[in-house]
């Protein structure tokens, strides 16, 4: 009677054990998922801020360039009104 109580304690130890093991593989299979999910988010995060980011520039550069056209007009008015 002993050894049967042992046998069968050791077979419902080795049979939580193997669940454990399938759980564990599973959940490592799931955070893989989600790691990869992360990181395709994360690159594509990173592309549409550097698209912002050389708009932003682009941007800033053309506004300096009409700067420069508003204030080279202003100069030619004045010459303009010199003239006359």
């Amino acid at each position: 009677m002993m050894k049967s109580h042992k046998e069968l304690r050791e077979k419902i130890e080795n049979d939580a054990w193997e669940e454990i093991d399938i759980l564990k593989d599973k959940n490592k299979e799931e955070l893989a998922k989600h790691i990869d999910a992360g990181m395709e988010s994360k690159c594509s995060l990173t592309m549409v801020n550097n698209q912002f980011n050389n708009s932003k520039t682009e941007k800033q550069t053309e506004e300096k360039k009409i700067g420069q056209k508003t204030s080279e007009l202003a100069q030619l008015f004045k010459q303009i009104s010199n003239l006359k």
